[in-house]
């Protein structure tokens, strides 16, 4: 039995979702739903605290990527790719925090870290964002 996901929220310029659990087949859809109300709210900048996820699966990577897709600006991606062409283009609007080494490895062994920018502390993250 899947470990159930739970989410908390700290809300400001940037909002944090606070993930506490496994990030998996059973709890994707809440993640997916979490940030896609954040989005609906209006807010631009969203940061995923992972420091209490003990699992990710395959499916828990699909939530991370819909939410990478859902908080990316399209037309801006394929613009800073016409100036920058050849180079990895990393999200200024999601980013994430506090990985374990387990989750981060697997972050990094899947080519998320190549778009995605991680950091090892809440604090690291929120002072990244160009606000």
């Amino acid at each position: 039995m899947t470990e159930p996901l739970k989410i908390t929220k700290t809300e400001g310029h940037v909002t944090i979702l606070h993930f506490h659990g496994h990030l998996d087949g059973q709890t994707e859809n809440l993640a997916i739903e979490s940030a896609r109300t954040v989005m609906n709210t209006g807010a631009r900048f969203l940061l995923i605290d992972l420091g209490n996820v003990d699992v990710i699966s395959s499916a828990g990577l699909r939530a991370l990527l819909n939410i990478y897709k859902m908080f990316t600006l399209h037309d801006e991606e394929t613009a800073w790719h016409k100036v920058h062409a050849g180079e990895l283009y990393k999200s200024p609007y999601l980013k994430l925090a506090c990985a374990s080494l387990h989750v981060n490895n697997v972050l990094a062994m899947t080519g998320f870290l190549q778009s995605i920018c991680i950091y090892p502390s809440v604090e690291e993250a929120l002072r990244s964002y160009s606000l």
